[in-house]
């Protein structure tokens, strides 16, 4: 009709909306800028560390000479806690800057268990113009992650892992769509950037998560450190924002590595290997893998994938709980002829007959005293 404006384009978004910034690719000044914001605030973290470091070894320096003055007069020991509080924190922050080695599960492949797989990585590598992956590993989960070692983008040798269900339920060109994303990665990605962000995310969250236990030790014992407070509030929330930087960064990582697979094999393998991988993933963990390593492309994603899944099974209704009755074990027959036994019942026993009530003047005699029923076996005849 005259007049009325043409629909809007699939890749361009309609009047009036406004795609996030994470979820679209960036390019020029917008991406630079996300690059220096995701620098700066991991900066600002370890210049936090340092600082809350520096403040905690001048506490500890200031309690132990109070601590020497106050030994001579027998006062010392009401500065222990103090001491005792203040080293606490200070080793929380030493070992959250310490990031332990995981063990990996993972099976080395070779050219001879696999020849077209090697031959494929060759090929791809020398059209994306990449040193081939030093090592392929295989490891059971629907994931693919690629390890970057070096610092500059496509100079050194990679580490490729493929898990063992994604071999098994995709087609092979779908196995290859997702190797070229994979090595997309290998190409496009900072090194030495992305190992930064990807270090200072992972310290961030374990120092947050350090504090917030300390705090909840004292809470438990109904007492108050504030210190410990105020650190976990600023922690907690630079940590949120870290993640929220890092993960906005990566996604930019995936797009490029979405290009350039899609470049090498075509837009179809990729968009079918993508779809199998979302709904094998809605069955169980993320499929980048939750075995990869803090250096490789899928920590930050996996972590991010965990998260959601970890939200959506708290929102979900618990099943009904089942509640089962044990049955109540038969009786012992009694073996004895004590008085005790004789009110346990035995199998195929008639019903316990109810006594009838005395009459009422029996009913003033003393309490405790029985008299046995007239003509009973040692019984004692009632007087009138």
């Amino acid at each position: 009709m005259p007049g009325r404006p043409p629909p809007p384009r699939r890749h361009e978004p309609a009047p009036g909306i406004v795609a996030p910034r994470a979820d679209q690719p960036l390019r020029g000044g917008a991406k630079f800028l996300l690059v220096l914001s995701a620098a700066l605030a991991i900066a600002v973290f370890y210049l936090f560390v340092v600082g809350a470091m520096v403040v905690l070894l001048v506490f500890l320096a200031a309690e132990l000479i109070a601590f020497v003055a106050l030994l001579r007069f027998g006062f010392a020991r009401f500065l222990t806690p103090f001491l005792q509080r203040h080293s606490q924190l200070l080793m929380l922050f030493l070992r959250s800057a310490w990031i332990p080695s995981r063990v990996d599960f993972r099976v080395p492949i070779t050219a001879s268990d696999a020849p077209p797989l090697f031959d494929f990585l060759r090929e791809l590598s020398r059209r994306m113009k990449v040193p081939a992956p030093r090592e392929v590993l295989v490891e059971m989960n629907a994931g693919a992650w690629v390890r970057l070692h070096g610092l500059r983008r496509g100079a050194s040798a990679t580490t490729l892992g493929l898990g063992y269900d994604l071999i098994a339920a995709l087609t092979e060109r779908e196995i290859e769509a997702v190797m070229a994303h994979e090595m997309a990665h290998a190409k496009f990605v900072r090194r030495g950037l992305k190992r930064l962000l990807n270090g200072g995310l992972t310290r961030s969250a374990r120092l947050a998560g350090a504090l917030s236990d300390q705090v909840e030790v004292y809470r438990r014992a109904h007492q108050s450190f504030e210190l410990a407070q105020g650190l976990l509030a600023i922690a907690h929330r630079w940590a949120r924002l870290c993640a929220r930087l890092v993960a906005a960064y990566s996604r930019q990582d995936e797009f490029e590595a979405d290009l350039g697979a899609a470049e090498i094999c075509g837009s179809g393998p990729l968009r079918s290997s993508l779809l199998k991988l979302e709904r094998m993933g809605r069955n169980g963990p993320h499929w980048a893998g939750t075995n990869a390593s803090p250096n490789s492309n899928a920590a930050t994603d996996s972590a991010v994938g965990w998260r959601r899944n970890y939200r959506r099974r708290k929102r979900a209704p618990s099943p009904p709980r089942r509640t089962y009755s044990t049955p109540t074990p038969p009786t012992p027959p009694c073996t004895t002829g004590s008085r005790r036994c004789r009110r346990i019942p035995t199998a195929g026993a008639e019903p316990p007959r109810h006594r009838t009530p005395r009459p009422a003047r029996c009913a003033g005699r003393a309490p405790g005293r029985r008299d046995s029923p007239r003509g009973a076996v040692g019984g004692t005849p009632r007087r009138s």
